[in-house]
Parts: C-alpha cells; sequence; structure tokens
C-alpha cells in the first residue's frame, strides 16, 4: 500500500510539473470538460464512460463532448488517452511497463506499448531503458 501511494504522489508531482498543453486546456471559466478532466488527472485509470461522466457533470453527452473540443481541442477518448500516456511516462521511471500499464488503466500490456509508442515515437522499454532491470516485470535483468 505505501509504494501505492508513493507511486500515486510521484504522479500527481510528475503531472503538476509538466506543461500538458493536451491536457490541460484553456484557461477561462471552469466548463463541465475541466471538472471532468481535474476528476480524472487524480485517477487516469478510472473506467467511467463520456456518458458516465456526462452525469456527473450534469449535462449531456453530447454536450460534454462538444466541452472537450472547445476547451481542450479533442474529444474525450482522445483526452483521456493522453491523460493516460503522461501519466505513465511520469511513473515509467519507478514501475515496470506492465505495472505502470496497468496503473494507468490499461488491461493489455501490448495495447499500452503500442498507445504509447504511437503518442510519444519510441517504446516505453526504450524511452526509460534501466540497466540491470527488467522493465517488464521489476525483477532483475
Amino acid at each position: 500500500e505505501a509504494r501505492g501511494l508513493t507511486a500515486r504522489e510521484a504522479l500527481l508531482d510528475g503531472l503538476a510539473q509538466r506543461s500538458l498543453a493536451p491536457i490541460d486546456g484553456r484557461r477561462g471559466p471552469a466548463g463541465p470538460a475541466q471538472l471532468v478532466a481535474r476528476e480524472l488527472a487524480r485517477d487516469p485509470a478510472d473506467e467511467s464512460t463520456l456518458e458516465e461522466w456526462a452525469v456527473y457533470a450534469h449535462v449531456s453527452p453530447k454536450t460534454l463532448q462538444r466541452h472537450f473540443v472547445k476547451e481542450f481541442g479533442v474529444p474525450f477518448t482522445r483526452w483521456r488517452t493522453r491523460l493516460r500516456l503522461h501519466a505513465a511516462d511520469v511513473l515509467l521511471p519507478t514501475l515496470s511497463v506492465t505495472r505502470t500499464a496497468r496503473r494507468v488503466g490499461y488491461s493489455s500490456t501490448s495495447a499500452f506499448v503500442a498507445a504509447y509508442a504511437r503518442e510519444f515515437g519510441v517504446t516505453p522499454g526504450r524511452r526509460n531503458a534501466v540497466p540491470g532491470r527488467s522493465r517488464w516485470t521489476d525483477q532483475p535483468a
């Protein structure tokens, strides 16, 4: 449990220190997309659907989607994927690829690796290779 709390702190600190243009959105009055974005930033692995978040924000799913495009420049699902990948980038120096994938909401390591490579142009293992440690299992290489 202590490791989980430490990883969560590292994630939140790392995200706070980054300039995350695809995540931060435009400044101004907080709309429903900002409300949802703040909640998802606390737990990138949250599996709630656009429809569930719309209920939370007291708007229709279509309205919430429009707000995501207006405030962040991308639809909800793309924004959430970017959040998860940027959160993963913060966690990778301390966790294995598999554990990072699960921590940010991927049930499949291969899907995570593919999405990460599309976003950053390199696989997570290559980006954060650490000599003497396997990035896939948290065990010594």
